[in-house]
């Protein structure tokens, strides 16, 4: 291990470590792929991913979003009802 001397030394070595670090888009769509093997009902997912709001909420009117796109509400909710697991 090596000893760091002052702060310059502590911030470049910080300034090294690669960012690790996933937004909630990309933490959102690993999950999807991990938990959904249907094809239909990952896509679906994946779609329902862009009406998160930046905190992860899903504020769309799912009536309406079932309309839009032409799925039945049923299953638009028991796959919101996976991902928010």
């Amino acid at each position: 291990i090596k000893r760091l001397s002052n702060n310059d030394d502590f911030d470049l070595l910080i300034r090294d470590v690669p960012n690790k670090s996933k937004n909630l888009y990309e933490h959102v769509i690993e999950q999807i792929n991990i938990e959904f093997t249907n094809k239909k009902e990952k896509d679906i997912a994946i779609y329902l991913v862009n009406y998160l709001d930046e905190n992860g909420y899903f504020r769309e009117n799912i009536f309406n979003l079932s309309q839009k796109i032409n799925i039945e509400q049923d299953l638009l909710e028991k796959i919101l009802q996976k991902l928010q697991k």
